[in-house]
C-alpha cells in the first residue's frame, strides 16, 4: 500500500511540475488578446445559457392548459330549416263524355287485275229448266220395316224400302201442297193353305202431301192411292194357286217430319204409314230427301 501511495505522489508531482512549466512560459500580445476576448465572451455565454435553461425549466414546471375549442353551435328543433309546404292541387272537373260517331266503312277498289276479272266475269245464268225445277222438285228414299197382314194366310216380312218424288205446286217456299209419287216394294214369305211362297210385292202409289213448318222441323202428312203387284214363287216348286196371283189395290195414309241436314237441300227424318186394302201393312222407317 505504501508503494501505491508513492506512485500516486510521484504522478502528482510530475503533473505539477509539467503544469508549472507550461505556465511559466512568456505570454505574447496575441495570447493576451485571446484571453481578453474569452474573458468578455464567457460571462455573456454563461448568462445566455443560464437564462435559456431557467426558461426551459419554467415551461416544464407549468401545467399544460388545454386549448379552448371553438364553441359548437347547436340548432334547436324549432330553428330547423323550414319545410316547404306541399302544394294543394285542386280537383279537375270531369269532362263531359262526347259520343264518337262510328267510323264509316271505306270501300277500297280491288287491284286492277282483280277488278278487270270481276268486270269481265260472266254472270251465272240458270237455264229455264233449272229455274222450273228449283225449289219444286225433290227426290227421296227410305228404308224400314213392314208388318204385313194379307187377306188370306200369314206373312213374315223381310224388310221394306222405297223411292219417291214430290212436286211442289208452286215455286214459292210457303206453298204447302205437293203432288207425290212412290214406288214401294215389300218382300216376305207368304203362307197360304200350309204352303210357303217367296213373295215380292211392288206397290206403286200416287197422291198428295201437305207440309206444315214447325220450328226447325217440317211436319208432313200424305194420302195416296196405289196398286200392289204380287210376284210369288212356291218353295216346293209346285204350281201357283189363284190366291197368290194377281194384284191388290191399296190406300196409304201416313206422315212424318223432316229436318235440314248440312244444307237447305237435304232433308232427313222418320216416317210411318198405314196401308189398307188387299194387304194391311204398317210401315215405319227413316227417309232422306234431296231438294232441287
Amino acid at each position: 500500500m505504501h508503494k501505491c501511495f508513492a506512485i500516486k505522489s510521484f504522478a502528482i508531482k510530475s503533473f505539477t511540475i509539467r503544469s508549472t512549466k507550461i505556465v511559466s512560459k512568456p505570454i505574447t500580445g496575441f495570447g493576451v488578446g485571446l484571453l481578453l476576448l474569452a474573458s468578455i465572451l464567457s460571462p455573456l455565454l454563461i448568462l445566455g445559457a443560464s437564462a435559456g435553461f431557467s426558461a426551459g425549466m419554467d415551461s416544464l414546471s407549468k401545467p399544460a392548459v388545454p386549448e379552448e375549442s371553438a364553441p359548437t353551435l347547436t340548432t334547436p328543433d324549432a330553428m330547423a330549416a323550414p319545410v316547404s309546404p306541399v302544394p294543394v292541387v285542386s280537383p279537375v272537373p270531369a269532362q263531359p263524355v262526347v259520343a264518337v260517331p262510328p267510323l264509316e266503312k271505306v270501300e277500297t277498289d280491288p287491284p286492277v287485275g282483280q277488278k278487270d276479272e270481276a268486270e269481265n266475269a260472266e254472270p251465272v245464268v240458270k237455264s229455264d229448266s233449272s229455274l222450273f225445277l228449283e225449289k219444286r222438285l225433290s227426290l227421296g228414299t227410305s228404308v224400314g220395316w213392314a208388318v204385313v197382314k194379307p187377306s188370306k194366310g200369314t206373312w213374315v216380312g223381310l224388310g221394306a224400302s222405297e223411292v219417291s218424288f214430290q212436286w211442289r205446286l208452286s215455286s214459292d217456299d210457303s206453298s204447302p201442297l205437293s203432288v207425290t209419287g212412290r214406288y214401294a216394294p215389300f218382300a216376305g214369305v207368304w203362307t197360304v193353305n200350309k204352303r210357303d211362297y217367296d213373295v215380292a210385292v211392288h206397290g206403286i202409289y200416287g197422291g198428295a202431301e201437305y207440309r206444315i213448318p214447325a220450328g226447325t222441323a217440317t211436319l208432313r202428312a200424305a194420302a195416296e192411292l196405289g196398286y200392289m203387284l204380287i210376284y210369288a214363287r212356291a218353295q216346293d216348286k209346285t204350281k201357283l194357286t189363284s190366291d197368290v196371283m194377281g194384284g191388290k189395290a191399296n190406300i196409304s195414309l201416313g206422315g212424318g217430319a223432316d229436318w235440314k241436314f248440312a244444307s237447305d237441300k237435304i232433308l232427313v227424318g222418320p216416317f210411318a204409314r198405314f196401308h189398307v186394302g188387299g194387304f194391311s201393312i204398317f210401315n215405319v222407317g227413316a227417309s232422306a230427301r234431296f231438294v232441287f
